[in-house]
């Protein structure tokens, strides 16, 4: 599929919000933990770099569950156009005082999150059970 029907297609940009709430989702339980002092304040960075694999880990795999041709390159575009979008996000509230000391950090988390989405296999397809016919109306 050419780049811009992929990114163009509804389970894609889907595939991005789920990745954002999820990111969103962890760094807030992470936040918690940390601020009810269960952790040091020293672990806030892992925590962070660790909400932003685990989301790009789960929106890779949303996206990848159709079955795609290039799970790969799916999921690294994927990976690749929620990163634009976060510097985007975070220049925009920043007001240019956006300090990018870490963004080379949440790039690779993204690209080893989408690299693991890409590689696990898609997986046992469950089927189905039918039930068995009964004889509706038939007495014993």
């Amino acid at each position: 599929m050419p780049f811009w029907k992929e990114v163009l297609e509804k389970r894609f940009w889907l595939g991005v919000m789920l990745l954002l709430l999820t990111t969103v989702a962890v760094d807030a339980l992470g936040a918690a933990v940390l601020c009810h002092g269960w952790l040091p304040m020293s672990y806030a960075h892992p925590c962070m770099l660790a909400g932003w694999l685990v989301g790009g880990f789960v929106g890779g795999r949303f996206l990848l569950s159709t079955g795609r041709e290039q799970p790969l390159l799916c999921a690294v575009l994927l990976c690749a156009v929620t990163y634009v979008l976060a510097w985007g996000i975070g220049l925009g509230f920043s007001q240019g005082r956006c300090s990018p000391e870490s963004w080379w950090q949440v790039g690779v988390a993204l690209i080893a999150a989408a690299l693991a989405a890409a590689l696990i296999g898609p997986g046992k397809k469950r089927g189905r059970r039918k039930k068995g016919k009964r004889g509706v109306g038939k007495s014993r």
